[in-house]
């Protein structure tokens, strides 16, 4: 048990969050088919429509299988239970990411043009999640000396790092670290993979490395067991219910924003959401697992386990390193 008034950041030995929607103010999967019609500006029309279709079968499928499952009764849901709701997730996720490699809505793009058009023409097209983030993950990165890690359902490597980048460039700017946006560089992103060609352009294929929930508990787990010779408390934070399990296997798991899809899923098996609020405050204090249990996945722990959700990455950076009033 961790009371408020501690600061976290020396306790920390695992630092991970999501990247799309935590980290950035919305998901940055849709520039990829502008990106691809940039590079392949004679079929730009064919890049939208087949995009658009994608999208909507996507969205269908998913809301779908989240409405199925849970019209269902879940008395005395456990762990196992939101495992299965999950795999069925994970099975709209895979088929989706299937058609997209189908398609080759995604071919075309060097490793180089990505990057240049994200920092040209697309740099007004995404940002930080809200005013706080940058300089919170700049002081995670440089006053911190656990291991930090993005764990990320996106299809690119290369956009997760241009956005980091880009994002601790302008902290640094702001008077965070000098050393920030070099830093970006030093964190490790694990997420899925465009496939690239003899040409050393996309072929349209996307490499499946994290898919769903399931997928980033599996990183998060190695992760975990990776850090556990040093010690120290673990902390996911994630937006979405494809963080749910990762945030459950954490010591603190931390939910941004106000989701209504991740607050029907929790209610429904019997997870808590605390406000990070009530911690800071004092009126509740941060439990964390014992070491090694995350309870996760055994089949037979009932669920019940905790979540906090900050109202912004200022919440955060105060549980990390203290509350500091900023102008």
């Amino acid at each position: 048990m961790l009371a408020h008034h501690e600061p976290l950041a020396p306790k920390l030995g695992l630092f991970v969050a999501d990247f799309d929607d935590t980290l950035t103010r919305s998901d940055s999967t849709p520039l990829l088919p502008l990106i691809a019609a940039t590079c392949r500006p004679s079929q730009k029309q064919h890049i939208t429509l087949a995009w658009e279709a994608l999208t909507d079968a996507f969205v269908t499928g998913y809301y779908g299988a989240i409405r199925e499952h849970l019209s269902q009764p879940k008395e005395g849901a456990r762990l196992e239970d939101l495992e299965t709701f999950l795999v069925a997730l994970e099975a709209v996720e895979t088929s989706s990411i299937e058609r997209v490699t189908e398609s080759k809505v995604l071919a075309g793009m060097t490793p180089a043009a990505i990057a240049q058009t994200l920092e040209g023409p697309l740099q007004g097209m995404w940002g930080p999640r809200d005013a706080h983030v940058a300089r919170c993950l700049a002081r995670v990165l440089s006053a911190t000396s656990c291991a930090h890690h993005i764990i990320s359902i996106n299809f690119s490597e290369i956009v997760v790092r241009t956005v980091l980048r880009g994002l601790l460039g302008a902290a640094a700017e702001d008077g965070g670290s000098a050393h920030a946006a070099a830093a970006a560089d030093a964190l490790t992103v694990h997420c899925n993979t465009l496939a690239l060609g003899a040409d050393g352009a996309t072929t349209g294929e996307v490499t499946m490395d994290v898919v769903g929930g399931r997928g980033k508990l599996r990183r998060f787990r190695a992760l975990r067991a990776e850090s556990a010779g040093g010690g120290g408390a673990t902390m996911y934070i994630g937006d979405s219910v494809t963080d749910l399990l990762p945030m459950l296997s954490a010591d603190i798991g931390i939910v941004l924003g106000n989701s209504g899809t991740f607050k029907e899923v929790a209610a429904a098996f019997g997870i808590d959401i605390v406000p990070l609020g009530r911690v800071l405050d004092g009126a509740a204090p941060v439990q964390i697992a014992p070491a090694g249990d995350d309870g996760v996945g055994s089949g037979t722990s009932p669920l019940g386990r905790t979540v906090y959700h900050a109202e912004s990455w200022l919440e955060i950076e105060h549980l990390l390193f203290g509350k500091v009033e900023y102008d």
